[in-house]
Order: C-alpha cells, then sequence, then structure tokens
C-alpha cells in the first residue's frame, strides 16, 4: 500500500501522508504559515462550535433540498467524531494563519469529507460521496462561518468565566459577613486616613466583581447574534431560499441556546465591535482583580516588618534561599495574568479596527486572543477563590493596634468634642510621637472604650451605602414590550406609591392584548364597579349550627353552573333569598358543597341578595365579550381551597402570599362593598389561588398536553375528569377542567399597566403563571411569567428598596424573588434564557431581621425561602455540569473533577443552613420537622438537595453496569484514588436515594404527599431507581469477569452500604414502590410512566439474577453473547429516561 497521495487543486498538485484526514488546502497552508507553533485545537471549544456550524449547515441543507439525507448524516456523524477530540491531530492549521480563516474552514471541511469518506469504505481523497467544497461547505463562505464559530465559542467559553467569578463575588460576600464588624484603618495614597471596617472592604471588593459579571453576562449574550447565511460580503449569494432560516434553527437546537440572525448581515461580518467590547470588559475585569490582588499583597506584607492586617493562605515555600519565607504567589499569580488579559486587549482592539470593506481578515488573531483571555480570567479567578480568599484571615489584634495608634480616628471624634479640640490633639499626637487615643485619654475628654464605641456606631452605619442609579438610565435598559411604556421623570415618591399598589389603576383601550390573549375593558371595567352587589355576604353567626356543620365530611365540592337560577332541576340547587344560616347550612349539606370540617367559621347569616339566585350563580356579573361570569364559590369551599393550597402547594413560587391571606378572604365575604373587596387585582389573585388548588386537590393529575397554547383561556376545552377516590370518568360540562372556572375569572379581572404598573400585577400574573404551569400549559406559563418578570424589573424591584418600611422592603425582596424563580423555571422548561440569573440581581434575600414581632409572624419563614434560593442557584450549577457530562463519557477521571464543583456546593449549602432548618433523613425524618407547619416546603427543599446528588452521581452506576458487562473497558477509574473517589461517590448517592425514599414515604403516612405531583412521582422514582441499580451492579459484579478496578469499585459499594441483604432498606424500598403504585392509581401521569421504567430496570435485574442463578456462565463466555446484543440500547434507554419525563414537549428539570 502506497504511503502518500496525491491531491490536485487550481495550484497544481500535492503529494501527502496516505494516514492523515486533511488535503492540500491545509497542506499549503502548513507550508505557509508555520508561525505560532500552536494548532487551531489549542481552543477546543473554537473546535466545537466550528463543527456544530458544520452539522446545522448540512441539516439546513439537507432540509431545502441540496444535500440527500445519506449525505447529511455523513457530514453530522464525521463532525460528532471531531467534537469528541479524537481527530485534532489533522486540524493543524495555525492558530495565527494569515488567509483571513480561510485554511481553518478548510482544515475542518477536508477533515470531515475525509471522515465521511473512510467511514463510507472509500479511500481518502475519493470526494465522490463528500466534497469539502461542494458539500461540507455548501451555502457557506469562511466569511460567515468563522466570526459564527468564533462567536459561539467565546459564548461558550464565558460560561466557566462567569462561574468562577460568581464564586468568587460569592466567597466575598461570606468574608464580608464574617468580618462586618472588625474595625481597621482606612487608607488613602497608602496614607492614614479613616477608620472602616473590614467586612466594608470586602464588600467594595464583592460589588465591583458582581458589577463585571454582569456585563460580562451581558455582552456574552450578544455572541449569539451571528452572520450566518451571509455567504461572502452579507449578500447571502450560493446560499438556497429558506437555508437562512433552516440553518438557525438547526444550529439553535445543536448549540443549547437561541442563537440569532444578525440584524443587517453586512455589518455582522464587517465590524467586529462585540468582540471589542467583551475584551475591553474582560480587560477592566482583569484589572479590578489586579487592584484587588495587588491590596491582599500589601495588607498582608510582613509578617513582622509590613501591615500584616490579613494573613493569607501559605501555598508554598517563597524562596530558595531564606527558610520560612512564604510569598503572596496567588495574588502575584493574578496580577501577572491582568498584564497579559491587559496585553491581548491591545491586540484585539488593533486586530478589529483593521478590518477593510466587506469583512475583517483578522478574526482568526481576535479569536485567539479573546479565547486566552477568557481562559485566564476563569483559571486566575478560580485558583484566587479557592487557594487565597477562602482561607484569607483577618488579624483582629494588629488592625486594632494600627487603628487606635493612628490619628485617623479624629475625624471620627469631631462630633463629640469638636473640630478645633480634636485639632490640638492631633497636633499634639504628632509632634510628641504618641498614639491619638493616648492623648485623648490623657486630656480626660474620652475613654478608649468610649471613643471605640463611637467608632463602631459611626462605621456601621447604614447612612455609608447609597443608591446612585438612575432610574431612566436602568429602565433604558430594559427589554422593550409593546404592553409596557417605559417610566420617565418619576418622582420617588410615585414609585413608592406604585410599588405599593395604591396608585390608582390606569385606563387601558378597548382589547389591549398581552400577546394574543385578550384582557378586560374599560367598558366592563365601568359596568362591574356599577354592580351594588356582587358578592355572598357570609357573617359569622352563632354556635346552634357548628356541630351539624362540622358533621359533613363530603369530598365532593365541584361547583357547576345552573342554567335555571332558583329552580331545582337534576342536579339540585339553593335558593338563598332571605335564607337564614339553618337553611344555608342545610343546603350545603344537601349540595355536598361542604368540605372536611377545615372551615374556621363554620357559621353564616345569609344577607339576601336583590335578585333570587342559585348558589352556584351567586356574585355573577356578566361579561359580554369574553362571555365570562365573576362568581366566588361559598365561603366554606375558598376556606377549604386556601387553606389545601397552603398546605399541599407549599410557598416556593408564593412567598408573597402573606399569612393574613385567611383575613383578607374572611373580609372579602364580610364586607363585599369594602375597597379591598372590590380590588380587581386582590380578586385576580385569589380567584388564581382558588383555581390553583381545585386542580390539584379536588380532581386527579392535569391534561397532559398543552391545549390551545397560544389562547388565554382554557374554559372552550372539552374534558373528561376523574374524581379522586373514584374509579370512573365523570362527563362534566365542556366548559369545565379542573380549576377553569376560576382561572377563566381570574384572567379576565387581569389588568395590564398602561403607564404605571404596581406590585400586585406582578404577584397576579405570577398566579396565573403557575396555573398555566400546573396544567402543563408551558408555552402559556412562559409568556406570563416573562411579563410578569418585566413589570418587576420597571419597578426596579430586582433592586433594594430604598426608604421603604422593613415590612415593605421584605415584602418587595419576597415578590422578586418569586419573579425570578417562576421565570427561570418556565424559561429553563422551554429551552431559553432567563432574563436575570440566580444571585445576579442586586436585591437582597430574604430576612426578618429588620422586622417587629407582629410583622415578622405575618410573613412566611425567611430563613427557608432564602435557603431555597441559595439552592435553587446550585441546582442551576448542576443542570450546568449535566449538560457537560457527555463529554466525559469514557473519562471517570475528567467526571469526577467535573461533579466536584457542583457536590462541594451542595455540601456547603447543608453546613450553612441555620440549625433550626437543618435536619437528617438517615434514621428517618424528624418530627421536629413534621410538626411544622412549613412541613410541605421544606420537605421540597430537601428533596430537591438530595436529588441533586442523584442527578450527579447516577452516571456512576451506569458507567459501572455498561463496563462490567463489558460495554466499555476503557471507563474504568485509571487510578486507587479514583477509585476510592467514585466509592464514595456512589455511597453518597445511595445516602441520598434512601433519604428521599424517607421523606415521601413518611409524608404520605402523615397525608401530606401530592399525589398528583410530577416531582413528587420523580423524586420516588429515581430513589427506587438508584437503589435497584445498585443491586443489579452488584450482581452482576459478582458472576463476571471484569476489569480488576471496576470489580474492586463495585465490591466497596457493595460493602459500604449492602443493598441487597439489609431488610430495613428493602423494606423502604418496597414501601415507595406502593406509594408510585397509588399515585399511578390517582391517575397520575407521570408515576405510570415511572412504573414502566421501573419494571423495565427491574426486569433487566430478572434477566441478569435468572442467568446466574442458573448456572455460573464460563469465564469465556462474553455478556453479549449472554444476555443478548440489544442489552446496552436497553441499559441506555433506561439512562436517559425518567428524570426529564416530557409531558408536553417542553424538558423538566426537577
Amino acid at each position: 500500500m502506497a504511503n502518500t497521495r496525491i491531491e490536485k487543486d487550481s495550484l497544481g498538485q500535492l503529494e501527502l501522508p496516505n494516514g492523515v484526514l486533511y488535503g492540500i488546502n491545509t497542506a499549503r497552508s502548513l507550508e505557509n504559515f508555520p508561525l505560532s507553533g500552536r494548532s487551531i485545537t489549542t481552543w477546543p471549544d473554537f473546535i466545537h462550535a466550528f463543527a456544530t456550524v458544520k452539522q446545522a449547515a448540512a441539516r439546513a441543507n439537507c432540509e431545502v433540498g441540496s444535500l440527500t439525507t445519506e449525505q447529511a448524516d455523513a457530514i453530522v456523524a464525521a463532525c460528532e467524531e471531531i467534537k469528541t477530540g479524537e481527530h485534532d491531530g489533522h486540524l493543524v492549521v495555525d492558530i495565527l494563519e494569515g488567509s483571513g480563516g480561510t485554511s481553518t474552514n478548510m482544515n475542518v471541511n477536508e477533515v470531515i469529507a475525509n471522515i465521511a469518506t473512510k467511514a463510507s469504505g472509500r479511500p481518502l481523497s475519493d470526494y465522490s460521496l463528500i466534497h469539502p467544497n461542494d458539500h461540507v461547505n455548501l451555502g457557506q463562505s469562511t466569511n460567515d462561518v468563522l466570526p459564527t464559530a468564533m462567536k459561539l465559542a467565546v459564548y461558550r467559553a464565558m460560561g466557566e468565566a462567569l462561574r468562577m467569578l460568581r464564586q468568587l463575588a460569592d466567597r466575598l460576600s461570606m468574608k464580608r459577613e464574617e468580618y462586618k464588624s472588625l474595625l481597621r484603618l482606612g487608607r488613602t495614597c497608602l496614607q492614614d486616613a479613616q477608620p472602616m471596617t473590614f467586612g466594608q472592604a470586602m464588600g467594595g471588593y464583592e460589588a465591583v466583581i458582581r458589577r463585571h459579571t454582569e456585563q460580562l453576562n451581558n455582552l456574552r449574550e450578544q455572541c449569539l447574534v451571528v452572520p450566518l447565511g451571509g455567504t461572502a460580503i452579507g449578500t447571502g449569494f450560493g446560499s438556497q431560499p429558506g437555508y437562512k432560516a433552516a440553518v438557525f434553527r438547526h444550529l439553535s437546537a445543536i448549540f443549547g441556546a437561541k442563537v440569532e440572525p444578525s440584524g443587517d448581515t453586512f455589518d455582522g461580518m464587517q465590524n467586529m465591535d462585540t468582540c471589542a467590547r467583551l475584551s475591553a470588559e474582560l480587560r477592566n475585569t482583569a484589572s479590578s482583580l489586579w487592584k484587588i490582588a495587588n491590596d491582599l499583597i500589601i495588607l498582608s506584607s510582613g509578617p513582622n516588618g509590613g501591615i500584616g492586617e490579613i494573613t493569607l493562605p501559605s501555598v508554598q515555600a517563597g524562596s530558595s534561599i531564606m527558610p520560612g519565607k512564604v510569598n503572596p504567589v496567588i495574588p502575584m499569580a493574578v496580577c501577572q495574568v491582568a498584564f497579559a488579559i491587559t496585553g491581548n486587549d491591545t491586540a484585539i482592539a488593533m486586530g478589529c479596527q483593521q478590518g477593510m470593506l466587506e469583512i475583517n481578515h483578522f478574526e482568526m488573531l481576535v479569536c485567539d486572543r479573546l479565547l486566552d483571555s477568557i481562559r485566564l480570567i476563569a483559571g486566575a479567578t478560580g485558583i484566587f477563590t479557592r487557594r487565597c480568599v477562602d482561607g484569607l484571615v483577618a488579624n483582629k489584634d494588629v488592625s486594632q493596634k494600627h487603628l487606635l495608634a493612628s490619628s485617623a480616628l479624629a475625624t471620627s471624634l469631631v462630633p463629640a468634642l469638636g473640630y478645633q479640640q480634636v485639632s490640638t490633639i492631633v497636633r499634639t499626637s504628632l509632634a510628641e510621637n504618641r498614639a491619638f487615643l493616648d492623648v485623648v485619654e490623657e486630656k480626660g475628654l474620652l475613654k478608649i472604650e468610649e471613643a471605640v464605641l463611637i467608632l463602631e456606631e459611626l462605621v456601621n452605619t447604614d447612612d455609608c451605602i447609597a443608591m446612585t442609579s438612575s432610574l431612566a438610565g436602568d429602565i433604558s435598559r430594559l427589554p422593550s414590550s409593546t404592553c409596557l411604556a417605559p417610566i420617565q421623570g418619576r418622582t420617588s415618591n410615585v414609585i413608592r406609591q406604585a410599588k405599593a399598589g395604591s396608585l390608582p389603576e390606569m385606563p387601558q383601550e378597548e382589547g389591549e392584548m398581552l400577546g394574543r390573549n385578550v384582557l378586560v375593558s374599560e367598558a366592563y371595567l365601568r359596568q362591574l364597579q356599577a354592580q351594588s352587589s356582587y358578592h355572598i355576604r357570609c357573617y359569622p353567626g352563632d354556635e346552634s349550627h357548628s356541630r351539624d356543620a362540622s358533621s359533613q365530611t363530603s369530598r365532593e365540592t365541584s361547583l357547576r353552573p345552573s342554567t335555571q337560577g332558583g329552580h331545582e332541576n337534576s342536579t339540585p340547587t339553593l335558593t338563598l333569598k332571605h335564607a337564614t344560616s339553618e337553611a344555608f347550612v342545610s343546603g350545603l349539606k344537601r349540595l355536598s358543597y361542604y368540605p372536611e370540617g377545615l372551615d374556621q367559621v363554620p357559621n353564616y347569616e345569609y344577607v339576601s341578595l336583590s335578585s333570587d339566585k342559585s348558589c352556584s350563580e351567586v356574585l355573577t356579573s356578566s361579561l359580554q365579550a369574553l362571555n365570562v361570569a365573576i362568581q366566588l364559590p361559598p365561603y366554606p369551599y375558598a376556606l377549604q381551597l386556601v387553606q389545601q393550597f397552603e398546605l399541599y402547594m407549599g410557598y416556593e413560587y408564593h412567598w408573597y402570599l402573606r399569612r393574613d391571606f385567611h383575613s383578607a378572604l374572611q373580609a372579602t365575604y364580610r364586607c363585599p362593598q369594602s375597597a379591598q373587596s372590590r380590588s380587581h387585582t386582590w380578586l385576580c389573585k385569589l380567584l388564581a389561588v382558588l383555581a390553583l388548588e381545585e386542580s390539584f386537590d379536588v380532581y386527579g393529575p392535569p391534561p397532559l398536553i398543552d391545549l390551545n397554547p397560544d389562547q388565554g383561556s382554557i374554559c372552550n376545552s372539552s374534558s373528561r375528569v376523574l374524581r379522586r377516590g373514584q374509579g370512573k370518568s365523570v362527563d362534566g360540562p365542556s366548559s369545565y377542567l379542573p380549576g377553569a372556572g376560576f382561572f377563566e375569572q381570574s384572567l379576565s379581572l387581569f389588568r395590564m399597566p398602561s403607564e404605571e404598573p404596581h406590585i400586585g400585577q406582578v404577584e397576579a400574573l405570577n398566579l396565573i403563571s403557575f396555573f398555566c404551569y400546573s396544567l402543563n400549559r408551558r408555552k402559556t406559563a412562559y409568556m406570563y411569567a416573562g411579563t410578569s418578570m418585566r413589570i418587576a424589573c420597571t419597578l426596579m424591584l430586582h433592586k433594594p428598596a430604598i426608604s421603604e418600611t422593613p415590612a415593605t422592603t421584605e415584602h418587595q425582596k419576597r415578590v422578586w424573588w418569586t419573579t425570578s424563580l417562576m421565570e427561570a423555571m418556565t424559561s429553563s422548561e422551554r429551552g431559553l434564557r432567563s432574563t436575570f440569573g440566580f444571585m445576579q440581581a442586586e436585591q437582597h434575600l430574604p430576612s426578618d431581621e429588620l422586622l417587629a414581632p407582629n410583622e415578622r409572624d405575618n410573613f412566611w419563614d425567611a430563613q427557608l425561602m432564602a435557603a431555597h434560593l441559595k439552592l435553587c442557584k446550585i441546582r442551576s450549577l448542576i443542570l450546568e455540569t449535566l449538560g457537560h457530562l457527555h463529554e466525559y463519557e469514557n473519562d471517570f477521571d475528567r467526571y469526577e473533577k467535573a461533579v466536584e464543583v457542583p457536590l462541594r456546593e451542595l455540601e456547603l449549602w447543608k453546613r450553612e443552613l441555620p440549625p433550626d432548618i437543618s435536619f437528617e433523613f438517615s434514621q428517618g425524618v424528624p418530627q421536629d420537622m413534621l410538626d411544622r407547619p412549613s412541613v410541605r416546603s421544606l420537605a421540597s427543599m430537601y428533596l430537591r438537595y438530595h436529588q441533586g446528588y442523584i442527578l450527579l452521581i447516577r452516571p456512576v452506576f451506569f458507567k459501572l453496569l455498561g463496563t462490567v458487562l463489558g460495554k466499555d473497558t476503557n471507563t474504568t477509574p485509571s487510578s486507587s484514588s479514583s477509585l476510592d473517589g467514585l466509592s464514595n461517590l456512589s455511597s453518597q448517592c445511595l445516602a441520598a436515594a434512601k433519604c428521599n425514599m424517607r421523606i415521601l414515604t413518611t409524608l404520605s403516612s402523615k397525608d401530606l404527599i401530592a399525589k398528583y405531583g410530577f416531582y413528587d412521582s420523580l423524586h420516588l422514582f429515581s430513589g427506587i431507581k438508584i437503589f435497584v441499580l445498585s443491586r443489579l451492579v452488584s450482581t452482576v459484579s459478582a458472576s463476571l469477569s471484569i476489569p480488576a478496578t471496576a470489580q474492586s469499585m463495585t465490591v466497596s459499594i457493595g460493602a459500604g452500604d449492602d443493598l441487597t441483604q439489609d431488610p430495613e432498606d428493602i423494606s423502604l424500598c418496597n414501601a415507595a414502590k406502593e406509594l408510585l403504585g397509588v399515585m399511578a392509581s390517582c391517575g397520575n401521569r407521570a408515576s405510570k410512566g415511572h412504573l414502566q421504567l421501573l419494571e423495565e430496570i427491574e426486569r433487566l435485574l430478572d434477566v441478569v439474577s435468572h442467568s446466574f442463578s442458573q448456572e455460573q456462565p464460563p469465564r469465556s463466555q462474553t455478556p453479549g453473547s449472554l444476555f443478548g446484543t440489544d442489552l446496552f440500547p436497553w441499559i441506555d434507554s433506561i439512562d436517559s429516561s425518567g428524570y426529564f419525563l416530557d409531558l408536553d414537549g417542553g424538558v423538566g428539570y426537577p
């Protein structure tokens, strides 16, 4: 066989080594550009992005008919191989090649073509099936592909840099809290200035890092706007009609983020200002890191001959000649990195400004230097956090000595002693070389203790922190919306009124639209306000009927509209005109409307209405335009729903609903003509709560399809609902789905702001969004959540409140964070980015420290909400990590490193929990937790905490299973340390699974589990799944000849947690499976799906166990021949199912 092959081009022909996958264009580039000694594979993100663009182009060309399916599939498969790094040795063009990127593009094209050629059985360079130009590069040009790949690579690389910066800011925040009261001497121009605290210094560092992080994240998002489809100069010449739309659709799907075309393709190809701005901000960030690191070097100088007010961790010896010397090597490294990034920015600025006419020829330089800056900022920030800031210790004694000996205290004592007297003392202390406070005490003016007390009070005052940002500037940066007009020139007083909801609702035009959802018109509002009575009026009556009323235990509480007001028909009705309390309670019994003894006000004296109406038609006011009626249910049913809502739903997404919701509900029925009772926003929120609980508690599961996703009301969809506790379907009116009657009223009452939005509208939208989400209407939920977020931003709820009462401030915090949670959840399930990442906003976490006792009792647990929000941030990190785990499919060591950070964050979260909400579940659910009113919210939080471990570690079991069955012998750990680490991980995963099963089975025994709930079912399924898989791994590994490392690993797992023998654990697993079956029998479709997946896993276990129980397989027999060739796809299908069970075409993250 020949060792070389010949390729030809327009310049002639070249002889190529037969083993290389590149072609003649790449070979010429190697001759022309032996420059940096670094190839384009220096940046894996760049190669990954380039291959992604080629995949999307192949799919788009196939869609428009330019490529056959065979050709497109061959190109896509080749790109997948390139993404793994398998062919990096063939991507050899120098990163600083001078062809404007053509050599890079052709290197990728040629390698893709030859991979596909080789896979088809053809010799290399036989381009009859896939040609580098005619097929791989079809509809493309270097001039649109290269900037697209570069921007996507930058977007991908920036993820790690931003994560490191947020981690640094979080650690600085912890130091700020740790040293918030420790005084030190502030210095300007390295001279003594004024006193301050170490916490204030750390807070300043934290603020600048968060500001840079926000700016970098904004610039990162701009990298998703690319000029792909413009081909050579922006005209799109050379591509087929429909190609551009198709390629962006496929590119977004493959890349995993919404990639958008440039508004002007010519601009996108000529100008590189986005890269220049990003580089400049990276330089600014590096400069701030440089400043912080330099400060730490100065403050740690000494230890005896310098300042020495802080001690940095000792990470290595500092001198080869001076024993014991330790240098601040980490901060010095950060400074050095800042110098390098500054140099990179200079090169990038010159490259960006040298574009000529239709394109920029220096994109390869910009790409190289920009990715280098990103890698440097990520690496430097990471080591700075872990190896410097984490271990930083402030030296109290040294700091106090410097402070008390300094005349910097003089300014602080002017209010107490007067300017003239203090000036005299300063001159005396300097002339006599004595401590300033010694002179003060000697003169009998103040004792040192008194001076220190004055100092602490002045330094720790809140007045030293001021909000200076401009309202108009903040609003101008918000996303535009046709529904919201920017607020300009508004006084602070008006803003406070708007936030508090005290401003009158502004009129809006007839038929105003929210997306495609028609809102209530001004004409209807005038009609509604003219109504003299449209509520049931219920007052506490005497106690004569309380025992009789409480004996009613019927659960059939559904209200049905009646077509014949006041008359008996096939459905009994109750005439309420001049009804007495006895008749009212009796009628409720007869209609089976009364709930299970949960009514706190069981007796009513019913006030007659102006006309005779049936119970189901009370509170009715016709809405002709929408054919909707406003009607509240009888008070007992409303109270039942509200109480069940609190119990089952928790407050993860509704923390702003205070404990006085009950009293407000009662006041609405007692005083229907009051302003509160007639508030459209209040009624909108109340009806949304009633809709939520009715849809979850009274009926079985919600529909599993997103009906009419573009409509705002579900009342036009027919349904058959399954009543709880009954095994048959009941035909309901065509207009009635669970909670739909309340929901359509809530929606009709909601009013979009035209000029003056208020905080109540944010609350109402959150509830409306959650109802849509609960009924699996994810698209509609996302729309409402996004609108809620925009109103919240307009009201500046993401910023700390100024000059507000503690109760108002705390309320605004909770509204903001619940809005952020709701918007982030719905965005992620649509595959989109949220407006704010967790902890990106300036708003503080909830706290009840400043609240009065009566105010504190009115709010739901602030500590629990703060802990839940911190956990949500970690869950975002887990989700990001899961997106990269497939890259380490065959590398246990890299996998272990990848999950190390989120696992450490989970451990830190648990350690930092306040004692009163910190529980352990190794022996069961603590009674203290079960006795708390917030037990469901606590349980929900801990279920998600344990689920984090399961999601991150569960691949261990599937990798082990594949290894012991011979699927891939390269997936075993490479060292004993890796073996120990993975054994420890598997034990953590098993422990987390058992904890979740204990929590859910215990809640079920207390009737506190939501048997309709998707996530309750998911947590049960995942716990049982890990349990069963561990048994499967133990069974297989004990009977097959497997690699030594895998054998010892599975043995160590079994030794650490023998799930095959422990009767208590087996009993726990059986109880969890029984509970999953009960949930499925209640109509929980998710539970049914999870049970089917468990049957698959257990069937696999039975097959394996049965095979080994019959006879020991020969050592030479392969697992494939023992169980069949379809075993491994079977395992893979089980692994990829269940955790993201798709109920409506979206992705569900637990």
